[in-house]
This record gives structure tokens, C-alpha cells and sequence, in this order.
């Protein structure tokens, strides 16, 4: 498959004018084709594509960025530290495979893309999805205002995408983690048009613990910040 995403790869710079050296790194005791390392000249950053899920992921070089195969398991502490990961996937296309990557994110659905929606900048691996998480993030919220604890009734042209917004939100609770839950805050804040009714007041008794600091991380959770 490593063979599959180097062609893909090659096919991928050429078309963008640019180039990258590629290793196929082989640890002791496992097969070739484990590990792919892919250094960019321009961007002076790497990837290190992981296939294999015997071979743990280092997070901390910040100049090499690891995207992990569909069965390599990722902990939700790295998803709130890193606020993403990439994954990568080979779809059967008639006789060839086609390269997929993937941006997953803490408490939602990994995002699906193919290498043209993919640019590798120096910030790293960029997708649709990442953009939309970084603006999410770093959008200011607006004043606070105060919610009653009885939900109001929602505008139906706002009922759509409620529902994946709660289980996220209750996924996080459940976790225990105050920054994924803080996130998920300011991401509502951002879009206040699409976070009303029973998830704004949902969200309105999350800030309200929050600033009492009633909501507090479970065993071996984050307790600090994104």
C-alpha cells in the first residue's frame, strides 16, 4: 500500500510543481512497508504515514507530522492537545486504489478527502476540515448572555445538524474533558444561528459549570489547556 501512496504522492507534488524525497523506513521485526517517510523540499517539513499499528506515533517533532492508516489508534488526550490528526485509506477504484486522507478531530467524524483537496503548507498537512476546525477554534464568542434552564423551541430552519451537535457535545462531557468541552463552546459561539434550542441551553449550563468550575476533567483526562 506504501508503494499505492508513493505513486499517488509523486502524481500529487507534479501537479504542484514540487517534489519530496521518500524513505520506506523498516523498525526491527516489522515488514517493509510499516512506516513512509516524506520529506518536502519547499515546506522543509515531513510526513511520516503509519501503516502498521504495532509502531506508536511520535508526537512531539514539530517538523515531522505523523498520518496514521485506519487501524493505527489514536487517543482522545492527542485529538484535544493536537485539535486534529490525519489519517490516511486506499479505496478500491476498478484495478487501482485511490488515496483518501482524512482529518479527524475530538468528537466528530473523520472527514474524508482526496489529494487535490490537500495542499502541505508550513503549518504542515492542510485539509477543508482543518481550516474549519482552526476557524472554530480561534473565532472570539461573542458577549455572554444568559440562558434559562428551560430550552427554547427551535427554528426549524435550525433543527438540521442539532442532533450531531449534542452527541458530540455529550461525548465530550462523558469524557470528562473540560478543553474538548470548551471547544465545542466556542465553536457553537462562533455559529450562534446554528446552535439553538435544546443545544443552546445545553451549551448555556456548560459555560455556566465551567466558569464555576463545577465541570471538572475525569481520571486520566486533560485538565489543562488545548
Amino acid at each position: 500500500m506504501t508503494g499505492n501512496l508513493k505513486a499517488a504522492a509523486l502524481a500529487w507534488l507534479s501537479g504542484r510543481g514540487e517534489s519530496a524525497r521518500f524513505t520506506f523506513t523498516q523498525p526491527d521485526g516489522l515488514p517493509v512497508g510499516s512506516l513512509l517517510d516524506i520529506a518536502f523540499e519547499r515546506a522543509g517539513r515531513g510526513l511520516r504515514v503509519h501503516l502498521d499499528p504495532a509502531i506508536t506515533p511520535v508526537w512531539s517533532e514539530e517538523a515531522v507530522e505523523p498520518v496514521l492508516g485506519v487501524s493505527v489508534p489514536v487517543d482522545d488526550d492527542t485529538l484535544i492537545r493536537r485539535w486534529y490528526v490525519h489519517r490516511v485509506r486506499f479505496d478500491s477504484q476498478g484495478t487501482s486504489r485511490r488515496v483518501r486522507i482524512g482529518t479527524e478531530a475530538f468528537a466528530r467524524p473523520t472527514e474524508w478527502f482526496g489529494l487535490d483537496d490537500c495542499e502541505m503548507t508550513d503549518d504542515g498537512l492542510r485539509t477543508p476540515a482543518v481550516d474549519r476546525i482552526i476557524r472554530s477554534r480561534r473565532t472570539p464568542p461573542p458577549r455572554q448572555v444568559a440562558f434559562s434552564h428551560d430550552a427554547p423551541v427551535a427554528d426549524s430552519r435550525v433543527v438540521v445538524g442539532q442532533d450531531e451537535r449534542m452527541r458530540r457535545l455529550r461525548d465530550a462531557l462523558r469524557a470528562g474533558s473540560v478543553p474538548a468541552v470548551t471547544a465545542l463552546c466556542e465553536e457553537f459561539d462562533a455559529d450562534p444561528d446554528r446552535a439553538e434550542g435544546e443545544l443552546a441551553a445545553a451549551a448555556g449550563r456548560c459555560r455556566a459549570q465551567l466558569g464555576e468550575g463545577a465541570l471538572v476533567a475525569g481520571p486520566g483526562r486533560d485538565r489543562g489547556g488545548t
